[in-house]
Protein backbone atom coordinates (compact mmCIF):
# COMPACT_ATOMS: atom_id res chain seq x y z
CA UNK A 1 0.00 0.00 0.00
CA UNK A 2 3.00 2.32 0.88
CA UNK A 3 3.99 1.69 -2.91
CA UNK A 4 0.88 2.79 -4.73
CA UNK A 5 0.31 -0.94 -6.04
CA UNK A 6 3.37 -0.76 -7.75
CA UNK A 7 4.88 -4.70 -7.51
CA UNK A 8 8.65 -3.36 -8.74
CA UNK A 9 8.91 -1.01 -5.66
CA UNK A 10 7.76 -2.82 -3.69
CA UNK A 11 9.60 -5.88 -4.68
CA UNK A 12 12.73 -3.17 -4.19
CA UNK A 13 11.77 -2.74 -1.18
CA UNK A 14 11.66 -5.96 -0.33
CA UNK A 15 14.57 -7.01 -1.82
CA UNK A 16 12.75 -10.03 -3.91
CA UNK A 17 11.07 -10.69 -7.09
CA UNK A 18 8.42 -8.51 -8.42
CA UNK A 19 6.28 -12.51 -9.09
CA UNK A 20 7.08 -12.87 -5.50
CA UNK A 21 5.39 -9.88 -3.94
CA UNK A 22 2.27 -10.81 -6.54
CA UNK A 23 2.45 -14.40 -5.36
CA UNK A 24 2.47 -13.30 -1.51
CA UNK A 25 -0.82 -10.53 -2.19
CA UNK A 26 -2.43 -13.38 -3.70
CA UNK A 27 -1.94 -15.76 -1.02
CA UNK A 28 -2.95 -13.21 1.30
CA UNK A 29 -6.40 -12.04 -0.95
CA UNK A 30 -7.10 -15.83 -0.63
CA UNK A 31 -6.27 -16.43 3.41
CA UNK A 32 -8.43 -13.29 4.01
CA UNK A 33 -11.24 -12.58 0.94
CA UNK A 34 -9.55 -9.41 0.95
CA UNK A 35 -10.15 -8.03 -3.25
CA UNK A 36 -7.39 -5.66 -2.59
CA UNK A 37 -8.14 -4.08 -6.57
CA UNK A 38 -11.10 -2.85 -4.66
CA UNK A 39 -10.39 0.65 -3.37
CA UNK A 40 -12.67 0.33 -0.18
CA UNK A 41 -11.27 -3.12 0.71
CA UNK A 42 -7.92 -1.55 0.56
CA UNK A 43 -9.10 1.21 2.87
CA UNK A 44 -10.62 -1.39 5.21
CA UNK A 45 -7.09 -3.84 5.12
CA UNK A 46 -5.43 -0.18 5.58
CA UNK A 47 -6.95 0.71 8.65
CA UNK A 48 -6.91 -2.90 10.35
CA UNK A 49 -2.96 -3.03 9.85
CA UNK A 50 -2.92 0.44 11.43
CA UNK A 51 -4.69 -0.44 14.08
CA UNK A 52 -3.31 -3.48 14.45
CA UNK A 53 0.35 -1.56 14.97
CA UNK A 54 -0.98 0.92 17.12
CA UNK A 55 -1.85 -1.83 19.79
CA UNK A 56 1.09 -4.22 19.09
CA UNK A 57 3.44 -1.07 19.71
CA UNK A 58 2.87 0.82 22.71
Amino acid sequence: MENRGSLVDTANYLFIHRNSVKYRLERICDMTDFDLHDPREQFICHTCLIHYYLREHR
